[in-house]
């Protein structure tokens, strides 16, 4: 089961990508995060994993299209007081066999 094999060994974790409104649909932030797992596989990590709001249905369609799944058992990862939908997403590094730009 995947769960078991996630720790902070063979996972690295995104905090946050970001490129402005007036530049995206360039490919840019694909770049991005295509160099992210690059450097993430050369260090031998085994998943990339991010906690993204399930309110920006533009990220979350950024990141399905790029491979990451929500965690099975998805639940809201926020803090108690703030419940604002965010949840954990997920995909095994392999750079050679997944290519994830999409220019």
């Amino acid at each position: 089961m995947i769960n078991e094999e996630i720790n902070e060994k063979t996972t690295t974790y995104l905090a946050s990508i970001a490129v402005e409104p007036a530049v995206r649909d360039k490919g840019i932030g694909s770049q991005l995060l295509s160099t992210y797992m690059k450097k993430a596989e050369e260090l031998n990590f085994k998943y990339l994993s991010l906690i993204t709001s399930t309110k920006s249905t533009e990220t979350l369609n950024f990141y399905e299209k790029h491979g990451l799944s929500r965690l099975e058992n998805e639940r809201d990862y926020s803090p108690e007081s703030t419940k604002s939908g965010n949840i954990f997403m997920i995909r095994e590094i392999d750079t050679e066999k997944n290519s994830i730009i999409h220019v």
